[in-house]
């Protein structure tokens, strides 16, 4: 993707965007009363769309990496929520509840795939959710929202981690 096709993938995210917003409220609100109704306990629930800042710099990484990308289609956290619990047993339990009111499209375990590897660290539990039933149900940036999972512990690594990894507010000899 050139510079000419991420300026306009930026600017289509721009108009997209506001409707985005709205999307995100609506998530959250929904996900938030099928957790109340099951009697799940829970920190928060918080729902965003992602700025035009956040996606044009996801979008800049994506076509670093693949030029043939297409980040209005492949940048799948345009609606955000996110799920803190207290326990694992909770998060297994939203992930069961949001697979009976949704279509799960993506379900990835970051935890288990950071311990396949050795390694300590993040943890959390990914979900692309499309309100869209059935196994025809495809990403959709205003019905469908990435879901992350994760308990008050794993939050607090993932925040910590997040600094040092992204905005770098470590300083680079005490990074390792």
């Amino acid at each position: 993707m050139g510079p000419r096709k991420l300026d306009l993938a930026i600017a289509a995210y721009r108009e997209r965007q506001p409707h985005l917003v709205e999307a995100s409220t609506d998530f959250g609100a929904a996900i938030r009363a099928i957790i109340d109704e099951a009697g799940i306990n829970y920190l928060t629930v918080e729902s965003r769309a992602k700025s035009v800042a956040s996606f044009a710099t996801k979008a800049r990484r994506l076509r670093d990496r693949r030029p043939d990308a297409d980040p209005l289609t492949e940048i799948t956290d345009q609606v955000g929520v996110r799920v803190i619990t207290y326990v694992q047993s909770d998060i297994l339990a939203v992930a069961e509840l949001l697979g009976e009111q949704y279509t799960i499209l993506e379900d990835r375990d970051l935890g288990q795939l950071t311990a396949s590897e050795g390694r300590f660290g993040y943890a959390s539990r990914h979900l692309l959710v499309s309100k869209d039933l059935g196994e025809h149900a495809a990403y959709d940036a205003g019905r469908c929202a990435s879901v992350q999972l994760r308990t008050v512990l794993q939050h607090a690594w993932a925040e910590f981690e997040h600094d040092i990894r992204y905005k770098g507010t470590i300083p680079p000899e005490q990074v390792p």
